[in-house]
């Protein structure tokens, strides 16, 4: 709530700082997931470049992921075709990561969920930022799990341990090895 109130009085003072908007947003997610909706509608209106920013998708799919997955997933997507854009891997691995943590869950197919998972993990390596990498692979391995494939997703939470070990991820480490 703290955060909210700091983010809220910048953004209040340069209601044109996108990061600011972002950083509000959030913050918000985290307390009140709606307030952090309208701020996402406020940024979405500033000037094209601003107001066109894929990270405004990105952080709106997050927002809904706990409540709304059809919109989370549309907003991941859009997220995704414009980091492309962009060629920010980062960006569209998140985006793509979204769509990987949501499994089948969103009414996609176990076929376009691997490829989402697959997408994430890629583009996280493309930066190597192998942590991120981990964790796509521990949703990559929940989902073989659910569909019964234990010896995969087995073997997926034994790659991703290592990883978490070497970055220093005790959190990722603890999952991976409870799973």
């Amino acid at each position: 709530p703290k955060a909210v109130e700091a983010y809220r009085a910048l953004f209040h003072l340069f209601p044109d700082n996108l990061e600011y908007g972002l950083h509000l947003a959030s913050a918000q997610r985290r307390v009140k997931p709606s307030d952090g909706l309208r701020t996402l509608d406020i940024l979405r209106h500033l000037p094209a470049s601003a107001g066109q920013d894929p990270r405004i998708d990105l952080s709106e799919a997050s927002a809904w992921i706990s409540q709304d997955l059809a919109k989370a997933h549309d907003a991941a997507e859009r997220a995704i075709l414009k980091g492309n854009a962009q060629g920010s891997h980062l960006l569209v691995g998140r985006a793509y990561g979204v769509l990987c943590q949501q499994g089948s869950t969103a009414g996609t197919s176990a076929t376009e969920t691997i490829v989402a998972c697959e997408n994430a993990r890629q583009s996280y390596a493309a930066v190597g930022d192998r942590n991120n990498e981990a964790r796509t692979l521990n949703d990559f391995a929940g989902l073989y799990f659910q569909q019964g494939d234990l010896a995969r997703a087995e073997a997926m939470w034994r790659e991703a341990a290592p990883e978490f070990r070497q970055v220093g991820d005790a959190e990722g480490l603890a999952a991976v090895s409870n799973n």
